[in-house]
């Protein structure tokens, strides 16, 4: 019997996938620092936060994955930022989200 072993990296695909399920608005975590939140906090602050401030703070709070992605694909300005992966757009989508409550 193999062991699963479940980190941010194997973890995501999936919880990607649950999210075309939900509705735009809704992202799965909630109330506390998760270690995807925590990620999350990490690549904004190091790809986002130069223009669009803390994530604290940040007037892009509550920002979807799809509306995120949108915004990297269609926007002048982001486009040395299209290496993004998905993973990478929901940890900041969920970083954004957090910082909304």
């Amino acid at each position: 019997m193999q062991m699963l072993i479940t980190t941010p990296k194997r973890i995501l695909p999936v919880l990607a996938l649950a999210l075309l399920m939900l509705p735009a608005f809704a992202l799965p975590v909630r109330g506390g620092d998760s270690m995807f939140v925590q990620e999350g906090k990490h690549l904004y602050s190091r790809i986002c936060a130069g223009c669009h401030g803390d994530v604290e703070e940040s007037a892009k709070a509550g920002r979807s994955m799809t509306r995120i992605r949108s915004a990297l694909r269609i926007q002048p300005q982001h486009r040395s930022l299209a290496t993004l992966t998905d993973e990478d757009i929901l940890l900041i989508a969920m970083a954004l989200r957090e910082s909304e409550e």
